[in-house]
């Protein structure tokens, strides 16, 4: 294994993306026991629109954190099975498009986000939606990243060592964006809980049972 793939701390990627809207499905589930939340019409219109944007976005970032953690199983393989270029560079171009692919939905959803906010100003639900607008420039700021670094591999040649070094750089620097992700779940579960403690509880037990699911693709 090359030397600068090996300053790679691989802890958190494939993590990035585990805070979803989860709760927004919770939150309108008709069967779902305790005191139930009156919004305004018009906001409530918007949440109601937001749960099928959120549930289109979950299975194409299901798909990028599987192809995430293929890319990073390569990797954390090579000390001791070797690393093929030719198969780095596939794994890498797999990614690529699957990231591409959630970025169009992350910007749909984004500009869904911003415009309902001056709706959504004000009463019980403000505090909830600027902080799911907040995790999401987060996780468009991750994808933004990841798509860099999957685009460097679908060409990278190990032999050239200025290529090598722009990858683990721009690897390195989606680690560090990784790192925010336990504050981001914090403030989104924060954010549920003082609107609803039962909607936060169940938002951070789905979040603790993504982290379990996601752990397990990593070999």
């Amino acid at each position: 294994m090359n030397t600068l793939f090996a300053k790679l701390n691989w802890k958190w990627l494939a993590l990035g993306g585990l805070v979803l809207l989860v709760a927004f499905g919770i939150y309108n589930n008709p069967d779902r026991k305790g005191n139930q939340i009156t919004l305004p019409s018009e906001q409530q219109t918007i949440v109601d629109s937001l749960v099928p944007k959120a549930t289109k976005l979950q299975p194409i970032n299901a798909k990028v954190k599987i192809d995430t953690a293929n890319l990073v199983n390569l990797i954390n393989a090579a000390e001791t099975a070797g690393l093929d270029n030719f198969e780095f560079n596939s794994s890498s171009k797999t990614l690529l498009e699957s990231a591409t692919a959630l970025q169009v939905e992350l910007d749909s959803l984004l500009s869904f986000l911003n415009e309902s906010r001056t709706v959504m100003a004000g009463g019980q639900i403000q505090n909830v939606w600027d902080t799911i607008i907040e995790v999401f420039n987060f996780r468009n700021e991750h994808n933004q990243k990841l798509i860099e670094m999957a685009r460097i591999g679908t060409t990278l040649d190990f032999d050239n060592d200025t290529a090598l070094e722009e990858f683990t750089n721009v690897a390195t620097e989606l680690e560090t964006i990784e790192l925010r992700l336990p504050e981001m779940e914090s403030k989104f579960i924060a954010a549920l809980a003082e609107l609803d403690p039962g909607v936060g509880r169940q938002a951070e037990r789905q979040l603790e049972k993504q982290k379990s699911e996601t752990s397990q693709l990593l070999d």
